[in-house]
């Protein structure tokens, strides 16, 4: 769903547009909320932020760019692969193998994942690497953030 709107707010606006005002209405909705704790700000915490922003937006880079250069249908499940990417990522980190579980998951899941949005089956094209990329950031993105968050 988020793909088939991304690629109707691409008709009106460029791609670096959609997302300085995806990213805009954010940070003024939040800034808002949560004025009078910005005085208790750390610089760790900001820096933590920052970085976590850097990833937000090579996340929204990947996806609308993606969006922009292919169909919403591949997009839509490119995107979703980050589902499949959280275990890889997790096993690679911490350098183990995954278990029999998390293998079978995993192709079931892009199994699932293809029958569900593949109609026309899958273009692997510039818009699809792009879609990869933003999928590889939102995975690195769960991870990092479940071990800064506490």
């Amino acid at each position: 769903m988020s793909c088939l709107l991304m690629k109707i707010g691409l008709d009106g606006i460029g791609p670096y547009n959609l997302i300085a005002l995806r990213f805009g209405i954010a940070f003024f909705a939040m800034s808002l909320i949560f004025l009078p704790r910005y005085r208790q700000l750390s610089a760790a915490t900001l820096a933590k932020g920052v970085f976590m922003g850097i990833i937000l937006f090579l996340i929204f880079y990947g996806m609308v760019n993606g969006v922009n250069h292919t169909t919403a249908s591949t997009a839509g499940f490119l995107t979703s692969t980050t589902v499949v990417m959280v275990p890889v990522l997790e096993c690679l980190s911490k350098r183990t193998l995954p278990s029999k579980t998390i293998v079978i998951s995993i192709l079931l899941s892009v199994a699932g994942l293809f029958l569900l949005t593949a109609k026309d089956g899958i273009v692997f094209d510039t818009g699809a690497a792009y879609c990869l990329t933003g999928a590889f950031f939102h995975a690195v993105h769960i991870i990092v953030l479940a071990r800064l968050a506490k």
